[in-house]
């Protein structure tokens, strides 16, 4: 990779750092990847379609999300999280 004499100079004992520290932070990202940043993309791409679970899917767009915020009981239980929420701040603190 480096001989001795590529190592002495600074440039390349830095880009040797570099390299060494891209490969010891390597799989903590991959872990990262594989746990969050794929699940996280899958549920943009389920919440795109109408899909029952088992079968193929149909893309409705934004639909599901139209549908969501006409729904009465959606918005009330968004206002008892909202509401369980101030609580435990406020006597957490």
């Amino acid at each position: 990779m480096f001989s001795h004499a590529d190592i002495r100079n600074p440039m390349n004992r830095n880009a040797l750092d570099a390299f060494k520290n891209f490969m010891f932070v390597l799989p903590a990202v991959a872990i990262f990847a594989l746990f969050y940043i794929i699940p996280f993309i899958n549920l943009i791409i389920i919440s795109l379609h109408s899909w029952p679970g088992i079968g193929p899917m149909t893309w409705v767009g934004l639909q599901n999300f139209q549908d969501l915020a006409q729904d009465a009981r959606w918005w009330v239980s968004m206002w008892h999280a909202a509401y369980i929420t101030i609580i435990a701040l406020t006597f957490q603190n």
